[in-house]
C-alpha cells in the first residue's frame, strides 16, 4: 500500500487489493478473537478495496470509507495526483517494487 495525507485526509493506494493482506496480526491470538467476534469486521482487515479516503478529524480510526462519495472527488483526485507525483520521484513502480524488494530479504540472499 501507498499513503499520502493532508491535514484532513488521507487516502491510501492498495498495491495488491486483488490479494488477501497478512501480517503478525493476522497470525496471532488477537486476530483469531476477532473472527469469533466479528468475522465481517476482521475479513475487512483482511481484503482492502483499491483505495481508501478518510476524513482523519471526523473519522481518527479510519473507519468510514469516503472514496466513493461523490463531494470528496476532488480531494481524492489531488491526493491521488500528489500520491503518484512522489511515487514517480523516487522511481516506485508500486507492485513490481514491493515484488522487487522481496529478492533483496536475507532468505533470499544465495548462501556462502
Amino acid at each position: 500500500m501507498r499513503s499520502v495525507r493532508s491535514a484532513h485526509f488521507l487516502y491510501i493506494e492498495n498495491l495488491n487489493y486483488d490479494g488477501v493482506f497478512k501480517n503478525t496480526v493476522t497470525n496471532g491470538a488477537l486476530f483469531k478473537t476477532w473472527m469469533e467476534k466479528n468475522s465481517t469486521w476482521a475479513n475487512t482487515y483482511q481484503k482492502r478495496p483499491k483505495e481508501e479516503l478518510y476524513d482523519v478529524i471526523k473519522d481518527p480510526f479510519n473507519l468510514q470509507n469516503l472514496i466513493a462519495d461523490p463531494k470528496f472527488k476532488k480531494i481524492k483526485s489531488e491526493l491521488s495526483s500528489k500520491l503518484a507525483t512522489f511515487m514517480k520521484q523516487q522511481n516506485d513502480k508500486g507492485l513490481a517494487t514491493e515484488l522487487d524488494a522481496l529478492s533483496r530479504q536475507p532468505k533470499h540472499q544465495p548462501k556462502d
